[in-house]
């Protein structure tokens, strides 16, 4: 799908990796800063994504225009190394496991992502239940957050993470590549999920307002 180049898409039909393929994708002697525009080029994206005030989203066909909040511009910045470290695609599995493994690691301050992962793991649990389990269980299994080790996306630290290597910062993140799932994983999961049923409605109710307000763009172009 193509939009104008300041345009931002939720969502991009990227398969994910293994393990492995993601350790050769993103090898770790390269820096994160480095993998992230591999990540980007791969997937259709940008750093736009982290100022542009709109989201553009793919639904029913065309695609909706929704704001881009600042809570969701930030919590992207630190979302986009999870789908490094992770090498979760950005199609619907991808954002569904990736939801899992965050919610599992915690997601600290940024309420904004709480919420979102929810939504894309209630999705996700219905369609591919096992692939989301078990990344909530690698995330649950990892040394530290993510979203802890960056509180903040403005202060230094950030770039200085952006700087240093993928393999020093997989080593800091510390998630395994596999993780026994627990009978309090399953039980988690389901209270998330139906924290998720929750948002969803009130999602849709913000995409149902941009389109009765004219800011939905044309059908979807084929790229």
């Amino acid at each position: 799908m193509k939009h104008a180049a300041s345009a931002v898409v939720a969502t991009a039909n990227n398969p994910g990796f293994t393990p492995q393929e993601a350790r050769d994708f993103y090898p770790d002697g390269i820096t994160m800063r480095e993998a992230r525009e591999r990540y980007f080029q791969r997937a259709g994206f940008s750093a736009a994504s982290y100022v542009d005030p709109w989201l553009f989203v793919p639904f029913a066909g065309r695609v909706v225009r929704l704001p881009n909040l600042k809570a969701r511009r930030d919590a992207v910045r630190v979302h986009d190394l999870n789908h490094v470290i992770g090498g979760f695609g950005t199609d619907w599995l991808g954002e569904a496991m990736i939801g899992g493994f965050e919610l599992g690691m915690g997601a600290g301050q940024y309420w904004i992502a709480w919420m979102l992962d929810a939504t894309a793991l209630s999705v996700g649990l219905v369609r591919a239940p096992g692939a989301v389990i078990k990344s909530f269980a690698r995330g649950r299994a990892a040394r530290a957050s993510t979203f802890a080790v960056i509180p903040d996306v403005t202060a230094p630290e950030y770039e200085a993470i952006l700087d240093s290597t993928v393999g020093e910062f997989r080593a800091r993140i510390g998630a395994p590549d596999h993780a026994d799932v627990t009978v309090a994983d399953v039980l988690k999961l389901a209270g998330y999920t139906v924290g998720g049923w929750c948002v969803v409605p009130l999602i849709m109710g913000i995409a149902l307002g941009t389109a009765i307000h004219g800011v939905v763009s044309p059908p979807v172009a084929e790229a």
